[in-house]
């Protein structure tokens, strides 16, 4: 007797959120932890997202890194200012405020609740 298999539909989820792939709210609290470290600009911070593992390997474009800071500036997490460069012009820098220290540490707070929902998630996926 010939067992048949059920046939299971071809399925791209490479754009699905379910791919993990883009996960834009991650991306205010790796700005912040970055800038926790020391002002940067930018083009830099754009690459310390892309070396740091927390956007799996395809980081937030530069456009939505320079959106998302003006928009942070405009609520004082991070303050700007314009910095002479020596190989080019000057870059707008930024660094983070005393608001935006407590928002990475009410973030801390959050992503270790995310973690524990998601390993209870998890749990439940893995049977």
């Amino acid at each position: 007797m010939n067992k048949r298999r059920p046939h299971k539909p071809t399925v791209d989820f490479t754009a699905c959120a379910c791919s993990g792939v883009n996960l834009p709210k991650l991306v205010q609290p790796s700005i912040l932890a970055a800038l926790s470290k020391e002002p940067q600009h930018g083009y830099a911070l754009a690459q310390r997202l892309a070396q740091g593992g927390a956007h799996l390997n395809a980081p937030p474009d530069h456009s939505g890194i320079y959106r998302l800071l003006r928009s942070m500036e405009k609520r004082g997490l991070v303050t700007s200012r314009l910095a002479e460069s020596e190989s080019g012009p000057a870059r707008r820098e930024y660094a983070l405020t005393d608001r935006g220290r407590l928002c990475l540490e009410h973030w801390t707070v959050s992503l270790s609740r995310y973690r524990e929902t998601i390993d209870a998630a998890l749990n439940l996926c893995r049977v």
